[in-house]
C-alpha cells in the first residue's frame, strides 16, 4: 500500500482521478467540521494483520494530514472522532469528546488487539452508532456538524433484523455519510460489493486500493459538504 498525503483537495487527488464537485476541489482538510465514528471489526475475521492495516490507514488519514482532531481550537471547529469496535457485540473504545489530537487517536488505534470472537456482527456496531447519536451530553451531535461513519470490515453477514443494509439506509436517511473500507482477506467479491452498497454513493473502498487513504479523505470532504 502506498500513502501519499497532501493538504488540500487540489493536491490530494492522484493523477488518475479528478474532483467530483467544485466544493470538493476546494476542500481543505484542516477546515473539516465533522463528527466521525470509526467502526472497526476486531473479530478473528479481521485478525492482527487486518487491524494493523486499519491502524496504518487511520494514521495516514488523520495522523499525517492537517485534519484537526478534537474541538479545542480557537474557532471551536475540528473533527471529533469516536472509536467503536465490534465482534459478537459492539463496544465504545472512545467517545467523541475523548481525543484532543491525532496522536491520541492513532496511538489508541495502534494499541488494539483482535478479540477471540469469530463473530463479525456489523449490525451491532451500526446500532451502537445510532444510539450514540442520541446522546444528550458532551458527546451529542453539534449543531451544523455533519456526521460520518467509517466502517473497517473483515466480513459482511446479517445475524438478525434489521439487516445491515436497512440499518445503513436509516443512518443515510438521517443525513449520515457512510464510508466503507473492506479488509476481507479471502477476497470475497460478493461481500466487498455488499459493503460498497452499504456506503454512501461512491464511498465504498478496499484496504488494498493504492490510494485508499486519499479516497477516505475525499469521502470525508464530500461528507463535510453533504
Amino acid at each position: 500500500m502506498r500513502f501519499i498525503l497532501f493538504t488540500t483537495c487540489l493536491f490530494l487527488v492522484p493523477s488518475w482521478a479528478s474532483c467530483q464537485t467544485e466544493n470538493e476541489c476546494k476542500c481543505i482538510l484542516n477546515n473539516l467540521w465533522l463528527d466521525v465514528y470509526l467502526l472497526i471489526d476486531d473479530s478473528t475475521k479481521m485478525g492482527s494483520a487486518g487491524l494493523f492495516e486499519v491502524a496504518a490507514n487511520v494514521n495516514s488519514v488523520f495522523g499525517y494530514s492537517q485534519i484537526r482532531v478534537g474541538s479545542n481550537y480557537p474557532d471551536k471547529k475540528g473533527t471529533r472522532v469516536s472509536v467503536i469496535t465490534y465482534n459478537k457485540i459492539a463496544a465504545i473504545r472512545a467517545n467523541l469528546s475523548d481525543f484532543n489530537s491525532a496522536d491520541q487517536l492513532t496511538s489508541m488505534v495502534y494499541s488494539m488487539k483482535p478479540s477471540d470472537s469469530d463473530d463479525s456482527n456489523l449490525q451491532s456496531g451500526l446500532k451502537l452508532v445510532e444510539t450514540m447519536m442520541s446522546y444528550k451530553d458532551q458527546n451529542a451531535p453539534k449543531n451544523n456538524t455533519k456526521t460520518v461513519v467509517v466502517v473497517y470490515a473483515g466480513d459482511y453477514y446479517d445475524y438478525d433484523k434489521p439487516t445491515i443494509a436497512q440499518l445503513g439506509d436509516q443512518l443515510k436517511a438521517n443525513g449520515v455519510t457512510i464510508i466503507t473500507v473492506a479488509d476481507i482477506s479471502r477476497n470475497d467479491r460478493l461481500q466487498i460489493e455488499n459493503l460498497k452498497a452499504l456506503a454512501s454513493n461512491g464511498d465504498g473502498f478496499s484496504i488494498n486500493d493504492d490510494y485508499v487513504s486519499e479516497e477516505v479523505q475525499q469521502a470525508m470532504c464530500r461528507g463535510n459538504e453533504h
